[in-house]
């Protein structure tokens, strides 16, 4: 995944880190959770509001993730 992020943003300066503030940050893309692995395995967690748990994040919702961190980010250089 950082490979394509790093590819498609073609910015130098954009990182996309795997373990920030003591938290896990790998989000492998839904196709890569038949394969099993530590990305997956080790799972990262999000903050539910309404039930104040930490939940894995829904395996379709990878990709979600993933392509809108990208949005963001060519939105915010296009500024």
């Amino acid at each position: 995944m950082f490979l394509e992020f790093s590819e498609t943003l073609k910015n130098e300066l954009a990182l996309f880190g795997g373990y920030t503030n003591g938290y896990y940050g790998d989000l492998p893309y839904e196709t890569e959770y038949q394969y099993s692995g530590y990305e997956v395995d080790i799972n990262p967690v999000v903050y539910e509001p309404l039930t104040e748990l930490w939940m894995p994040i829904k395996v379709e919702d990878s990709n979600k993730i993933i392509s809108s961190a990208i949005t963001l980010i060519q939105e915010g250089e296009r500024e």
